[in-house]
């Protein structure tokens, strides 16, 4: 069951330095990919400023590194995953 959202505000449209960070990145998502496989990267200003294995060191090492506070932070899968799950009643 979806709970209900109504009653938030709209989320914040995004900086124009994140969408170009953005942009950057779906321009280079195969070298990027290729080079950091299986792992959080933070792009600031079209640069990959961290890399690591969890989310929140990557989010850390970026802000203390640029003092940005928004900036594109990606998952990048090295191979295809398949996940299944199987329901049972």
């Amino acid at each position: 069951m979806r709970k209900d959202l109504s009653h938030l505000p709209p989320a914040e449209p995004a900086s124009y330095e994140f969408e170009a960070d953005f942009e950057w990145v779906l321009a280079h998502i195969n070298e990027l990919t290729e080079t950091y496989p299986d792992k959080w990267v933070a792009i600031v200003d079209k640069q990959v400023v961290a890399v690591g294995e969890t989310i929140g060191a990557v989010e850390k090492e970026a802000f203390t590194k640029t003092n940005r506070k928004e900036f594109p932070v990606l998952f990048l899968e090295g191979q295809i995953y398949v996940y299944s799950h199987q329901l049972k009643i």
